[in-house]
């Protein structure tokens, strides 16, 4: 996408050529609508991360609104869409303005735009592309308040506020240059060992403390988890659902590629068993606080009783190590596929 230098009155010192307010107008509407679709294409690379599924799950930013928001073009095509659905468009040009901020979004739109020169200078342009952004989102914010009812104007005011909290919190979890992994085949063309049950709960613990790191924490290892190919929420998800549905008793097998994520977790899992990364200090401690209030449970353990959380915590770190020393046997540390799930634990690492 080439960047556009924003059109001004100055441009042309005819009289008669002299472009009109509405003209300018369309000109940056334009403009911002196309970075409006640029920026929010990035962001929903990997549906399934954290980021992503919040804004479809408490805002509505689904893949149809998505879609639909991001056939409106013009300027003409947003007055239209401003009179249909005017809370939709909001959303979806604030979704887009923080979207923008977030500077593993801007690395990848800034080389769209070929944005050189000195540090001051790329800033300058990313400026000038938020300013685009945020007077398009003004523009409609203002047309909404001038023609929707007062719950509606109220609705958007707190949606944009809590959408600010959102990219606040989740923002450096965005990754708009990996594509989503696809999930595992199950049965699994190859196995590389089975879980006991006791085992396979512990591990599912440990997938649900990497789901739940980034609400729950600000720690620098949650930026860390995101360079993590093997858990990618698009292959973590379907073999934590896998765990939990297992039947009371059972074993599972796993392929290679769910040792992988596996092993992935259990590294996180175990570091996090002795670092503070939540707010109430240790993934330990946090699991002790949740079990001690099971009157108002966290959903994501539900899947878990009293009973479970207590033998894990007792159990734990003894079978994700025995886990972790299982995998790196099987691969051996030549395999190139454990060789780049243990560097990525090493870079982790550094962030503890």
């Amino acid at each position: 996408m080439a960047a556009t230098p924003l059109p001004s009155a100055a441009d042309n010192n005819d009289d008669n050529e002299r472009p009109t307010e509405e003209s300018i107008l369309a000109a940056r509407a334009d403009l911002a609508l196309s970075f409006a679709l640029v920026t929010t294409s990035l962001l929903v690379l990997n549906p399934h991360d954290p980021l992503p599924r919040e804004l479809a799950r408490e805002f509505g930013f689904t893949l149809e609104e998505q879609y639909r928001c991001r056939q409106i073009r013009t300027y003409e095509q947003l007055r239209t869409e401003l009179d249909t659905d005017p809370l939709a468009m909001c959303r979806y040009l604030t979704i887009a303005r923080h979207a923008l901020a977030q500077p593993a979004i801007w690395a990848v739109v800034a080389a769209s735009l070929d944005a050189k020169g000195t540090v001051e200078e790329r800033s300058a342009q990313q400026e000038s592309c938020r300013q685009v952004l945020e007077f398009i989102d003004c523009l409609a914010e203002a047309e909404l308040i001038r023609t929707a009812p007062a719950d509606v104007a109220e609705t958007t005011r707190l949606q944009q506020l809590a959408l600010a909290g959102l990219f606040a919190r989740l923002g450096p979890t965005i990754r708009p240059g990996i594509a989503p992994r696809p999930a595992p085949e199950t049965p699994a063309p190859v196995t590389a060992g089975s879980l006991p049950p006791l085992a396979a709960r512990v591990m599912a613990l440990a997938l649900t403390m990497v789901e739940q790191l980034p609400n729950i924490s600000e720690h620098p290892v949650v930026r860390g988890l995101t360079g993590m190919h093997y858990l990618q929420a698009s292959v973590r998800l379907p073999l934590l659902q896998r765990l939990v549905d297992l039947p009371e008793g059972e074993d599972i097998s796993l392929s290679e590629e769910e040792s992988l994520v596996l092993y992935q977790a259990a590294q996180v899992a175990l570091l996090a068993l002795v670092v503070e990364v939540t707010p109430l200090g240790t993934w330990e401690d946090w699991m002790i606080t949740q079990n001690a209030t099971r009157d108002h449970p966290n959903p994501a353990l539900a899947h878990f009783s009293s009973e479970d959380l207590e033998e894990v915590d007792a159990t734990a770190r003894d079978y994700l190590q025995a886990f972790s020393t299982v995998i790196q046997d099987y691969f051996g540390p030549a395999h190139p596929s454990f060789q780049q799930a243990q560097t990525e634990v090493e870079q982790l690492l550094t962030l503890f």
